[in-house]
Parts: C-alpha cells; structure tokens; sequence
C-alpha cells in the first residue's frame, strides 16, 4: 500500500471522522511517517467515512478499532496500529510485523475530575472505574469491541498521568503538521 500511494501521488484518497478527530491524526501521522501525498476527504464523523469506504468512494480510512470491528468481513485491512495483535482481528498485523513500527495510534479513554479535586474524591472515582474493569460483563464487551483494558497498574491516577503526558508529546508534532487548531 505505501509503495503504491508513494507511486501514485495524489491519485489515492483517504476519509476520516473529522478534522482533529482521532482517525484524522492518525491517518496525519501514517502519512508523515510514510511520506505519501494523498487527497484528504473530511467527514462528520465515521460512520459516514466507513460508508463512503464501503460504496468504494475512498481509498481507505483510519479509524478506531471499534468503528472497524463490525465492518473487518467487508474490509481488506492492513494493520492495527498497536503494539499486539487484537483478539477481534488477530489475522491482521501490527503496524511493527509490517514494517512501521513507528506507527503507533492507540485510542484510550479515562475519567478526569477538575484540578484541584481532593485526593478522596480521585481516589473513590478510579476505584469505581477499577471495579467497572474488574466486571466480568463490562470486560468481556470490551473486548468483543476491540478495547483494550489496562492491568493493574495502568489503571491508577499516576500511571494516567504519565500516559497522557506522553500522548502529548507524542501527538503535538501531528497536530501542527496537520495545521489543527483550537477554536
């Protein structure tokens, strides 16, 4: 695929949910690391983006795992771009075993509170969604989802504090290539 859209510049179209949404950023962040030219095509959102695809109106999209799930028989997919394969899709490489190991776009989700909110009331909150997560039920649509849920460790106030300061160091270059600003 980056051999052909490498090729072809500007011939290849992609779609996405938005523009600063996360299947934007990373479609931004493939082409940076790749170095493909190719026509940007913005949606509202990735439900019409995926039909688009699947009415053979664009090349391909990056999305979120959930969004792709349902669609994975429809769709000819070439990588998560995750560090492990996903138990949804585990006939589908990650963007490492394909060579673009660099190409790492995890979406995650977390629980914030206001600064300055009292250490009790952050820590009945992440108990709270520690036991959602320890739920045999929540856990097992999670995964039927594609989501994947942090262990222990990763689950506490400190190590989402390190995680979000690395997705910002990560992801602030992509923003400003991208020219994404905040209104």
């Amino acid at each position: 695929m980056i051999a052909l859209i490498r090729a072809n510049p500007g011939r290849y179209n992609y779609g996405h949910g938005g523009v600063g949404s996360t299947s934007h950023l990373t479609c931004v962040f493939f082409h940076h690391l790749v170095g493909a030219p190719v026509q940007h095509v913005p949606f509202r959102g990735s439900g019409p983006a995926m039909a688009a695809l699947l009415g053979k109106q664009l090349d391909y999209v990056c999305d979120q795992t959930v969004g792709i799930v349902p669609q994975l028989a429809n769709l000819k997919t070439f990588v998560v771009a995750t560090p492990g394969r996903l138990p949804t899709a585990p006939d589908v490489p990650t963007s490492a075993e394909a060579g673009l190991a660099a190409f790492q776009a995890v979406g995650w989700n977390a629980i914030f509170a206001p600064k300055g909110t009292p250490k009790e009331i952050v820590d009945r909150l992440n108990a709270a969604g520690r036991a959602a997560l320890a739920d045999e039920g929540v856990r097992r649509r999670l995964l039927e989802l594609g989501c994947e849920i942090p262990d222990a460790a990763g689950q506490t106030p400190d190590a989402l504090r390190a995680h979000v300061a690395a997705e910002v160091d990560k992801w602030t270059p992509v923003i400003k290539a991208a020219g994404v600003t905040a209104n």
